[in-house]
């Protein structure tokens, strides 16, 4: 009973060691369609684009549909997001081994010697360079997210108040030209039979930040409905120091109050 006190209280304390931070993504072009999920499309050449930007860290999820009667690929080694000039490629560069490793080792009882051999099995994984895609049909693939190049260090008193459901929380409207992040995705799709290619250039800002220091139900249901709203959480390590010592002078506390107490007093005795 006393370590579930404990754990309890623990959790208690540590609960508000992290922030949450829900953006939301808009774009400022006139010619992409705003679907009421919030995800965004556009079309040409018998091929469509549909942008959502979900879940934790804001993944970004392109949904490309091809229409025509030829078959075409992603080419990810020419499709890049772009955020203040500088552009970052979506494919994965990194090359990977799929595998097991066996190892047996013999000791030796007359002797404190020891050998070990040992094997590797797997396969080598080379990096996904184009994302095929078959005649009248779909493809969904999300290659990065938002929070790796989302700067979320802003004054707290630069933020405004509002009620959300029963909640209190803190946001930030902000335009194009103020935003905390303006990016565009670059995405390069090719004809498989003509060799002919068809760019998808759209653009994209954060346009409003909400922060809460706890998970809010309204706002966590629009991140699971909507396609243009996102969440991110961020541990305070002062938060989780200032936590770990107040759950461990609680629980010393704890510990001399519920042991059992001694009587130190000392006895009078009769006198002869």
């Amino acid at each position: 009973m006393k370590s579930l006190f404990y754990l309890s209280l623990l959790a208690v304390l540590l609960s508000g060691c992290k922030t949450y931070y829900y953006p939301m993504v808009q774009s400022y072009e006139e010619g992409i369609i705003r679907d009421e999920n919030g995800s965004f499309r556009t079309s040409k050449n018998n091929l469509s684009v549909t942008y959502a930007f979900k879940d934790l860290g804001g993944n970004i999820v392109y949904e490309i549909h091809n229409e025509s009667d030829d078959p075409v690929f992603v080419d990810w080694s020419r499709s890049v997001i772009i955020t203040e000039d500088y552009a970052l490629q979506l494919k994965d560069n990194n090359v990977r081994l799929d595998g097991s490793v066996n190892t047996t080792t013999y000791h030796f009882s007359n002797s404190n010697y020891s050998s070990s051999t040992g094997s590797i099995s797997g396969s080598v994984v080379l990096p996904q360079n184009d994302l095929f895609v078959p005649p009248h049909s779909k493809v969904v693939y999300s290659p990065m997210a938002l929070s790796r190049v989302l700067d979320l260090d802003i004054p707290k008193d630069l933020y405004w108040t509002r009620d959300v459901g029963v909640s209190q929380v803190k946001y930030l409207i902000f335009t194009e030209e103020d935003t905390p992040l303006k990016f565009r995705s670059y995405l390069t799709i090719v004809n498989d039979r003509d060799k002919s290619q068809t760019v998808f250039e759209n653009k994209f800002f954060i346009s409003e930040i909400i922060r809460t220091t706890s998970r809010n139900n309204i706002l966590s249901g629009d991140v699971m409905r909507r396609s243009d709203r996102f969440y991110i959480e961020i541990v305070n390590q002062n938060a989780v120091t200032v936590g770990w010592i107040a759950a461990g002078a609680a629980i010393i506390g704890g510990v001399l109050l519920l042991a059992p107490h001694v009587d130190t007093e000392v006895p009078d005795f009769p006198s002869f």
